[in-house]
């Protein structure tokens, strides 16, 4: 399978990287962007090592400067163990508590396949890093690259500005735009959801002031304040129709009562009704997770 490359602009590629699943297409991807130094932003699974590699030699990355992990779940950088094996003299920046998974992924990998199922399977298991690879993103400076602890979307997430643009992972939701120009966003809030901690994240964001935001999930868009904004407010929205449907519904009708009252309210979540029938059927699992996310998180509290 090959991976397709999308060049924004000199600087900035994202490169498809191809799943064998339905309805994957235009969902993972990893960023490139060669500035002051060559980055890789997220390299994605392990089962797309091979195609990401071609992606790179064909855009002439020998040896990129850096690696930046916005965060370690599988989707996003499953293949680090195999990367760097390729690139053993390219440090890896990412949260120092996310350091004894990628040293030991067998944790890792038991929890992505409780929650990811088959899906943990196409994306691939992971391998462990060398230790003396691995750079604190919290300490980390220079180059014009910015890092910022944005903890919500997991404990140890973070997102990096460089020069203007944001490379967010999935602290600001998913985003897929569509062909009609209408913007798709849902939450990315899988278990465990620290919601207060993941919008006061986002705030964080907004208040540097990106020209452009890069989203893991999938694609860019040239007007970060107003997405990351529309973002905080589907989140609260979720939340008080979550805890509504909470109240008032019984186990079984809890996830439906509440799914139709999403698609009536939120309006960036009602673009779910033109996707395609593939990939609303991947959406509508990811969907369940970040349901699942905020009911844990109202349990709790």
């Amino acid at each position: 399978m090959k991976a397709n490359i999308i060049k924004y602009g000199n600087s900035l590629y994202l490169i498809e990287l191809p799943v064998n699943l339905a309805g994957f297409n235009n969902f993972i991807g990893a960023w490139v962007y060669r500035g002051e130094k060559t980055v890789i932003i997220d390299p994605g699974p392990s089962s797309t090592v091979k195609p990401l590699c071609k992606a790179l030699e064909k855009i002439k990355i020998k040896t990129p400067d850096y690696i930046l992990l916005t965060h370690i779940h599988i989707d996003h950088s499953g293949s680090i163990g195999d990367i760097a094996r390729i690139f053993n003299k390219t440090p890896i920046i990412c949260h120092s508590a996310a350091f004894k998974h990628l040293i030991n992924p067998n944790t890792l990998w038991k929890n992505s396949v409780t929650i990811l199922k088959e899906k943990a399977y196409a994306y691939g298991k992971l391998k462990p890093v060398n230790e003396n690879m691995l750079i604190k993103a919290e300490n980390f400076s220079g180059h014009n690259i910015k890092t910022i602890e944005t903890p919500g979307h997991s404990a140890h997430s973070v997102s990096f500005i460089i020069d203007e643009h944001l490379f967010a992972g999935e602290a600001c939701g998913v985003y897929l735009k569509q062909n009609n120009n209408q913007q798709y966003l849902r939450p990315a809030t899988p278990p465990k959801l620290f919601l207060k901690t993941a919008i006061k994240s986002i705030r964080k964001l907004i208040k540097l002031k990106p020209k452009k935001i890069c989203f893991g999930h999938f694609g860019i868009s040239e007007r970060p304040d107003t997405i990351m904004k529309k973002h905080i407010t589907q989140l609260l929205l979720w939340e008080n129709i979550i805890k509504e449907a909470h109240k008032t519904q019984n186990p079984q009708s809890l996830f439906p009562y509440a799914f139709k009252k999403l698609l009536l309210q939120d309006k960036m979540l009602a673009v779910f009704k033109k996707l395609n029938k593939e990939v609303k059927k991947r959406e509508l699992f990811f969907i369940k997770n970040s349901f699942n996310g905020f009911l844990q998180y109202l349990n709790k509290n």
